[in-house]
């Protein structure tokens, strides 16, 4: 009975809300990412042999393979968050983390030094959307809480 009432409280309604609004918000992050990750593989492709003629390093290769490999992770991650997966939230701060790593060990490793402070701004737009998107949107303490309250209580409730 006791557990009727915390569930029908409006701090608990709210923090559904909350919750259900962070939900929303990453699924429609991880769409995004999603896209772009097979955005490249495709334009990777479709302009293979442009890409060849320009000789540019690192090959088209490299491009479609990492644009399949964000696409899929990003489609995987939004596929469990949109289950409800309990280890859902896991998933996608190891792939954040894993994305960020790459993202930056790209941009020094492979840009121009021209294009990189060019983009710098953009880069750092887009790191700081992931971090936001890892550690504040996708709560741990949402995934114990649905935890705790599945399972049947016991004691004397007081």
């Amino acid at each position: 009975m006791q557990a009727e009432k915390e569930n029908s409280s409006p701090e608990n309604k709210s923090n559904k809300k909350i919750g259900h609004w962070r939900r929303i918000i990453s699924l429609c992050l991880l769409s995004v990412y999603a896209l772009i990750g097979w955005l490249r593989l495709a334009e990777a492709l479709r302009y293979w042999d442009y890409l060849l003629e320009l000789n540019i390093w690192p090959r088209p290769l490299y491009f479609a393979i990492t644009g399949a490999i964000i696409g899929a992770g990003f489609t995987f991650a939004w596929i469990f968050l949109l289950l409800k997966l309990k280890f859902s939230g896991r998933f996608n701060r190891v792939l954040g983390g894993v994305f960020l790593v790459w993202f930056w060990t790209d941009r020094v490793w492979f840009s121009m030094r021209e294009a990189f402070f060019i983009q710098l701004f953009t880069a750092f737009f887009i790191t700081a959307v992931t971090l936001i998107w890892m550690f504040l949107l996708t709560q741990k303490t949402e995934l114990l809480r649905k935890e705790a309250t599945s399972e049947p209580q016991t004691g004397t409730g007081s």
